[in-house]
């Protein structure tokens, strides 16, 4: 072989390698042309292995994603922490940013107090019962009616009591609240139908009243301490209503009854 014959072969030997490794790596990529390109593939870029610190913080972001719904207590609770720290900041540190801050938050508040008020009252408009001024009307029309029927239920209350209760009133001659208090305590009795027994307790008698009796100990077992004083009495129960203790007004006597008696 001479010279130039090595050199050709040589290159013949190299241009066959060639040419099985380029088939064979065809072969490779039509078996994997599922694939696409191979010169475009973007292949995964290789992670570190997780310590065990990293993947407790991944828990902790799981289950704080999971209590991100909060109840409306809960949500009341954070907006009033933060309207109050922003009050707070801006008092300690009053610059132009923290007290906008807190006017923007406050604004905020005031809004849906507005939209709040404006749902409560649509709903009183359209549920009659949740209507609280049908039961404590503030119309002035509505209030005198209000208060003539209650006038009426009252007397209509106490003038039946008439039928089984009768007034004690104690006095003494001396005492010049007694005096005052026994034309009042004749005008309830008049105006309710109701019959007084007048027992005085140092034995003198009272204008309204001519027909009283001195007492025969039952101020001294009713313990009787502050005159004048007036009672209501049903003698088949022995049911006892404290009407007056000292002098007092005809519609203060017919508040205590109606309290005292209705129960019963």
């Amino acid at each position: 072989m001479n010279l130039f014959s090595l050199p050709l072969c040589l290159s013949l030997f190299l241009l066959l390698g060639m040419g099985s490794s380029s088939s064979l790596h065809a072969e490779m990529f039509y078996k994997e042309k599922a694939r696409g390109w191979y010169w475009y593939e973007v292949l995964p870029i290789p992670q570190p292995p997780k310590k065990e610190k990293d993947k407790e913080k991944d828990k902790d972001k799981k289950s704080s994603s999971v209590s991100v719904t909060s109840s409306p207590a809960e949500k009341m609770k954070s907006y009033r922490a933060e309207l109050e720290n922003r009050l707070t900041k801006a008092w300690v540190e009053p610059t132009a940013k923290n007290v906008k801050a807190y006017q923007e938050m406050q604004k905020d508040m005031m809004d849906r107090s507005q939209l709040f008020s404006e749902a409560w009252v649509r709903n009183v408009f359209q549920d009659s019962k949740l209507d609280y001024s049908l039961i404590a009307p503030v119309n002035q029309g509505a209030i005198h009616v209000k208060l003539d029927l209650e006038k009426k239920r009252t007397k209509q209350i106490i003038q039946n009591l008439s039928e089984s209760y009768g007034l004690f009133f104690f006095y003494s001659s001396s005492c010049a609240y007694c005096h005052k208090f026994a034309p009042i305590v004749k005008s309830f009795a008049d105006s309710y139908g109701w019959k007084v027994l007048a027992i005085s307790l140092d034995g003198g008698k009272i204008e309204e009243f001519p027909q009283s009796i001195p007492d025969n100990g039952l101020g001294q077992q009713w313990n009787i301490q502050a005159l004048p004083s007036l009672y209501a009495v049903n003698p088949e129960t022995e049911h006892v209503i404290q009407v007056a203790h000292g002098m007092t007004s005809i519609d203060e006597m017919e508040s205590r009854i109606l309290t005292l008696a209705e129960p019963q």
